[in-house]
């Protein structure tokens, strides 16, 4: 495993590994071109946390292209937040929602999880505000 994979991975317990965002980002950033079987994977995280695609940017999943840039787009601050839900989301809701059934994307790293969901995340809030004004984004904040 990658210092990057670990890194990635070790974040999941903020508690005893308070890895600091930008270094988590760029740990992501790492690893997103050696994830293999991506675009499967993309679609099987999508599916577990219950997104209805046609709500994400240009009615469709980001092509792999695009990933790179929307994990390290600046029109989501600060990254500490995001990072945190994307990290509650694949650690701890899809797991419960697949009670009392197996949890869907067990099989997919961790580490993978959590970046192929911030890349989907990130793209469906770029639909949802294409241009995002400070107010907008101010809002868009999960707390």
């Amino acid at each position: 495993m990658t210092l990057s994979r670990r890194v990635v991975r070790l974040r999941s317990d903020a508690i005893l590994f308070p890895i600091r965002a930008e270094h988590v980002q760029e740990a992501m950033l790492d690893v997103l071109p050696t994830i293999e079987a991506a675009i499967s994977k993309l679609k099987r995280v999508a599916a577990a946390t219950k997104t209805d695609i046609r709500t994400l940017d240009q009615g469709r999943l980001p092509y792999r292209e695009e990933w790179r840039g929307l994990l390290r787009s600046r029109e989501f601050r600060p990254f500490e937040v995001w990072l945190t839900t994307w990290y509650l989301m694949v650690g701890t809701l899809v797991p419960a929602w697949s009670i009392p059934g197996p949890n869907p994307i067990a099989d997919i790293p961790i580490e993978e999880q959590v970046i192929l969901y911030g890349v989907h995340d990130m793209s469906r809030r770029r639909a949802e505000h294409p241009v995002a004004t400070d107010h907008q984004l101010e809002q868009m904040r999960p707390y």
